[in-house]
């Protein structure tokens, strides 16, 4: 079993969502890999923004400092929605509403981006009581970070491989 937390919004892994000819496609594209989408409440959505509100202005843990800052996730939430209109799976007429988290907007764009994948949403609707930092985990984990020479490597591919124009197509990651 692998689980993981899949930022897909902004090209950041939406080769997950999009169906590619390659070995991994049955895979992702099969019954035995479900992509599990948690759709919290609007309540639920505001106090997971104040404990991360907290937690960037009283680290628990050293890794708190790489938690996502509160204007990108209200940048990557106006994002969702811009690109949830731009598919017509809202109403862009009420664009006072933008700035506010709206659990159905949410899951109408995720499971127009998983749209080709086994996709499950679930409702959060609970929050529980703090145990310390989400990063304390009493299990083994992995981080995945690329040395300097893959960084450099792969960059070095891109510049190589891709024109101005795919370059470009990355900016239409949410379309499917």
């Amino acid at each position: 079993m692998l689980i993981g937390e899949l930022p897909i919004s902004g090209n950041r892994l939406a080769e997950l969502v999009h169906v590619q000819d390659d070995d991994v496609e049955p895979l992702l594209a099969g019954d035995l890999t479900r992509f599990l989408v948690p759709v919290p409440t609007t309540e639920v959505r505001r106090a997971l923004e104040s404990k991360r509100q907290g937690s960037i202005s009283s680290p628990q843990h050293a890794d708190d400092a790489q938690d996502a800052p509160m204007h990108i996730l209200r940048q990557v939430w106006t994002d969702t929605h811009s690109k949830a209109v731009d598919l017509g799976l809202v109403d862009g007429d009420d664009t006072a509403a933008s700035d506010e988290y709206d659990p159905a907007t949410y899951q109408r764009f995720f499971q127009h981006l998983l749209q080709r994948r086994n996709c499950r949403f679930l409702d959060v609707d609970t929050v529980y009581a703090d145990v310390g930092s989400s990063h304390d985990l009493n299990v083994p984990t992995d981080e995945l970070v690329p040395s300097a020479d893959e960084i450099s490597d792969v960059l070095a591919s891109l510049e190589a491989t891709w024109t101005t124009d795919q370059v470009r197509s990355v900016d239409a990651w949410y379309e499917v």
